[in-house]
This record gives C-alpha cells, structure tokens and sequence, in this order.
C-alpha cells in the first residue's frame, strides 16, 4: 500500500512537471509565430485585404486619404471615395507612409481565441492522455494513443470555446489597424488605432490561501503572451505557478496546533482578459480570466481583479494587481482551490 501511494506521489510530481513545461513551450511557439506577423512592403502589406475594405492611408507629406480598397496596379495604391459622388485616388507607393485597416475585432478575436485555445487546450489534452497512459491498467496498451486523442479533442474543443470567447472580447472594440510599416505604433493621440501586436509579460506574486490559515504568503509566478483585440482590450494565454506551503495538525500541544508539513504546488492555465487605456504613464486596469488549475485535483476556475500600470516611453508596462483566483467546480479534496495573488509584473512590446 505504501509503494503504491509512493508511485502515485512521483507520479502526480513528474505530471506537474510536464505540465508546466510543455505549457512554455506552447506559449514561445506562440510568441515566435507572432512575432513575424508584420509585412514589410505595401504590396505585402495588403495581400490579405479583400476589395472594398476600408483603409486609411498617409503619405510623406502629411495628406491624408480614407476610402475603399479598390486594387493595387503597379505602383499605384488606388482608393475609391465612401461618399457621392464617387471620387477615385491613384497614390504613389513611394509616397505612402502609414496604411491603417479598419478592424472588427469579432473575427479578429476569434481567430486569436480559436488558436490559443488549440494549442493551450490541446497541449493539456495530451499531457492527461499521458497521465491516463502511465495507469497501471494501460501499461500494455502503449501511450500513444491517449495522448493524440486527448491532443486531438483538447485542441477542438479548446478552439471552439476559446475561439468563442474571443470573438466576444474582440466584439467589444473596433478599430484602425497599423498594417505599414511593419509594427510601427498608431499616431499619437489617435485612440481609435492600435496594432496587432503580440506582447510578452512576466509577473512575480505573493500568494495567500484563501480557505486556511497560512503562516505566510508563498511564490508565485505567471508567464503569458497579450494580444491587441482592441484599443483597449487585450487578450492571451498565461500560465501561472504557486508554491503553496501545506499544513498538518501536530499531535501533543494545545490546540489549533499546526506545523508546514510539505508544499502543495497549485500550476494554472487559462486566458487573461485586460481592460486599460492606451495612454503613457499611470492607469488603472481591470482583469478577468478563466482556465484549468491543478493541485491535489484537476479542477476549473475564473480569476478576477484589477490594479494599476505604468506604461514607460519606451513601450513597456510596469504593473502592480491583486486578483483573486476561485474555483468553479465546487470544492476540491484537499489542495488548495481558493486564493489570493498580490503581484508585479512587467509587459514588453506595447507600441
């Protein structure tokens, strides 16, 4: 019985393990694809706008042209006008300094959504599928198997939920995207603009049971990727990791009597939602997420809270939040399913 309790021990370390790993490599895989996203020419720039969208373009000059896409001939950029009548505007290619889309985020959002939810979800499907594979009753039976259809399920229905909530952030903002020149941020001032820009952030945490007592709070830390849904909506996946300390009840002393009798390590995975305002300098923020976390059990939770940010001159965002992270699966056996978070946190790239 104890060799058995030992095997289940090691077995739920190396899956924690695991977890967290592949959960990194998921989000750098995301962040390198994200980060060649940009076109470097007008030509390219436009290759995936469809006829008819509406762009706004800015020439070396200073002039300024809104209308419809009506086609790129040679060298010339031509726009059609919204109004009537109908006028027509042939311009240069090497006269254009800004070309901005404007952007639903509907569809925007739930293309975001559909592949977070693919890769993040997925990749938890595949790890259960080992988990499920390292059972005694299915040593005989190998581990591929599990592990595909529990990728393969994970990644539908991750990109079905996910790609869902998506389209509904992104539904909350409309606006100019910076398409030209590749990753250049909107003009100053023009809140009705942002770009699709992939920012990486890294928060390090303070944590506090929320259900027992504990004598201290205990490290925390979170890794996530943002994306630009809106002007000020921002969206991603995040992973987090919380070392929780675990208490026993001592035998022999007055009670309540208790001693730190090991850890109990709480590993998250979900989608971070972000409400702020583009502006440089201080603002308040909201945040609200949802996903899976895994201590003594595998259970579902929503995150909420909000703080305050500081966005520096040179794009990066110094931040400061308290959030509150619950479980909506009902309570758990043992571990820790309710608790707090005080962290700080830096986010690079913001334009």
């Amino acid at each position: 019985m104890l060799q058995h309790s030992h095997r289940g021990q090691d077995r739920k370390r190396r899956q924690d393990v695991v977890l967290v790993v592949g959960l990194i490599l998921t989000l750098s895989g995301i962040a390198a694809a994200a980060s060649s996203s940009f076109a470097q020419t007008v030509a390219s720039a436009l290759t995936d706008i469809t006829p008819q969208s509406r762009l706004r373009v800015t020439l070396s000059g200073g002039a300024l042209f809104q209308g419809l896409f009506a086609g790129l001939h040679g060298d010339t950029l031509v726009l059609a006008g919204e109004g009537q009548p109908r006028e027509q505007w042939d311009l240069d290619q090497d006269s254009i300094t800004r070309i901005e889309v404007w952007d639903s985020g509907t569809v925007r959002g739930a293309k975001w959504g559909a592949a977070t939810g693919a890769v993040v979800v997925g990749a938890l499907g595949g790890l259960s599928g080992w988990a499920l594979s390292s059972i005694g009753e299915y040593d005989d039976t190998g581990t591929v198997q599990p592990i595909l259809a529990g990728a393969a399920l994970g990644a539908l229905s991750g990109a079905l939920v996910v790609g869902g909530i998506g389209a509904g952030v992104g539904s909350l903002s409309s606006g100019w995207v910076v398409l030209y020149p590749a990753g250049e941020a909107p003009p100053r001032g023009d809140r009705d603009s942002f770009t699709h820009t992939t920012h990486l952030f890294l928060d390090v945490s303070e944590a506090w049971n929320a259900d027992r007592d504990a004598p201290d709070g205990v490290f925390g830390a979170r890794l996530g990727l943002l994306r630009d849904m809106g002007s000020h909506v921002q969206m991603g996946p995040a992973i987090g990791f919380y070392n929780f300390e675990q208490q026993g009840y001592l035998l022999g002393c007055p009670a309540p009597c208790t001693a730190v009798t090991g850890t109990d390590p709480v590993t998250n995975m979900g989608l971070d939602v972000l409400f702020s305002a583009r502006s440089r300098g201080f603002a308040p923020y909201a945040a609200l997420g949802a996903g899976w976390y895994v201590s003594s059990d595998l259970y579902a939770g929503v995150m909420g809270g909000g703080g305050l940010r500081w966005r520096t001159a040179g794009g990066q965002d110094y931040h400061l939040d308290v959030r509150r992270h619950a479980s909506i699966s009902g309570d758990i056996s043992g571990g820790v399913d309710d608790f707090w978070t005080l962290s700080a946190g830096i986010t690079f790239g913001n334009p």
